[in-house]
């Protein structure tokens, strides 16, 4: 190899190495200088948490939950699956007082579905409730009633909701832990959190008029009002045509269960 050549290629060589080694000394200087330390309580708290990153907290992973608690912008109670003794220990790191934690599990209020509500047309699309309701409300005659496919089970990051057939799909209560994302799933708007306490429920929540109620479905509500005057707790009072449960004056004593005469409430 001549010299000139061989003298070229030194050159080069040397010069790549002088400006590897000053962009990485710059690299290593940046990345203190500018290095964002990130709060020890985090993961301390990361630790306490289940580490299902399942996201029915509303955060993309435990991590970015941990972040949230520890910058004040969200509430321990979010995650539903931490027990009491996990939530005191988060609100001992983060040293504040644990809030008052309900422990809720999802409710379907439908007692029909396609198997015992009237129909308006046959429906043969895509089979998921979201694709039906997209078609004129869906198929059945009461708006309000379950179409039963299945969206709120397939979202179930717990595998708490098994399809039924025809009929609203069946919620494990052992299983549920309340997240929500059934909630968001159902486009009827159907299923609600209710207190896991609460035994007793009000399976109907219809908006139609009595008499099409009647004739559409067979455990519909039609507002008679009976339970309202026999529950001897009175924990029933109405919210329009549709009675409510008070879960903390409910003493289960399934009078209301017994004197509904279209069998609408049921205990669960």
């Amino acid at each position: 190899m001549p010299n000139e050549t061989f003298n070229i290629l030194i050159i080069s060589v040397l010069s790549l190495s002088f400006i590897g080694l000053a962009a990485g000394i710059i690299l290593a200087y940046a990345a203190r200088k500018f290095a964002v330390k990130e709060d020890p309580r985090i993961e301390e708290v990361v630790r306490s948490l289940p580490g299902a990153n399942c996201g029915a907290c509303g955060y993309a992973s435990c991590h970015a939950f941990a972040e949230a608690l520890v910058q004040g912008k969200a509430e321990i109670g979010l995650c539903r699956l931490s027990p009491e003794a996990q939530r005191k220990e988060i609100a001992r790191i983060l040293n504040i007082k644990e809030t008052a934690f309900e422990d809720k599990i999802a409710v379907i209020r439908c007692g029909a579905g396609k198997e015992l509500c009237a129909s308006r047309f046959d429906y043969y699309g895509v089979k998921t409730c979201k694709a039906e309701a997209a078609v004129m409300s869906g198929s059945l005659a009461c708006n309000e009633g379950c179409l039963a496919w299945g969206d709120c089970a397939d979202a179930c990051p717990f595998d708490a909701i098994k399809r039924n057939g025809k009929k609203p799909p069946l919620i494990d209560r052992e299983k549920c832990t309340g997240c929500g994302k059934c909630v968001a799933a159902c486009p009827k708007g159907l299923i609600l959190l209710a207190p896991r306490k609460q035994q007793v429920y009000v399976l109907c929540n219809t908006k139609d008029k009595i008499i099409d109620t009647r004739k559409n479905c067979p455990v519909g509500c039609i507002g008679c009002r009976i339970c309202v005057k026999k529950c001897p707790s009175q924990a029933f009072t109405m919210e329009g045509r549709i009675p409510v449960i008070d879960a903390g004056k409910c003493t289960v004593q399934e009078v209301c269960i017994s004197a509904c005469p279209k069998k609408t409430i049921k205990k669960i």
